[in-house]
């Protein structure tokens, strides 16, 4: 296992999460809707347990040259448990700054997303990729939370203005 390789991944992970945390706290702080600022703080949340996880991965690694291999996503992070409220879809409109910060969100994520599962491809022995692959399955779940708000949006959007795409 290469070790400098397995540093700079864990250094561009812990960037990714920081970066990912300092949008979302700014994002809630920038909100003037509180159901979007508490979604915002629930990502928010999620960037700081991803953080907390790759800075124990990294000192793990450092000091014993082995991962520490998680469970399971320690999250209650379910996107099936989220539903947009008609109060929230009555008062967001695609202008606002909200519906482009989740949709900005949504971006942040996939990157992530493909980060890890990049990562995970090339990853040089079998607990790192486990690892990788693991963090990367997180990540699609906050893609399709966001996802899912989106839609949710969007066809308002579309009802709005009597406009509805064609398949």
């Amino acid at each position: 296992m290469n070790n400098e390789k397995v540093l700079d991944i864990l250094k561009g992970a812990l960037l990714l999460e920081i970066r990912g945390k300092s949008f979302y706290q700014k994002s809630k702080e920038e909100s003037k809707i509180e159901e979007v600022k508490n979604i915002f703080k629930l990502m928010e949340e999620e960037e700081e347990k991803h953080i907390e996880i790759i800075k124990k991965q990294f000192e793990n690694y450092t000091q014993k040259g082995v991962f520490i291999l998680p469970e399971e996503i320690p999250s209650k992070f379910n996107v099936s448990d989220y539903v947009i409220s008609e109060k929230l879809k009555n008062e967001i409109k695609i202008t606002d700054y909200e519906s482009l910060a989740i949709y900005l969100a949504i971006n942040f994520e996939k990157e992530a997303f493909n980060f890890y599962s990049e990562k995970a491809k090339n990853a040089d022995n079998e607990d790192e990729k486990k690892l990788l692959n693991w963090l990367s399955e997180w990540e699609k779940s906050h893609v399709e939370f966001l996802s899912k708000i989106d839609e949710e949006l969007k066809e308002k959007i579309w009802f709005d203005n009597k406009f509805w795409p064609l398949y």
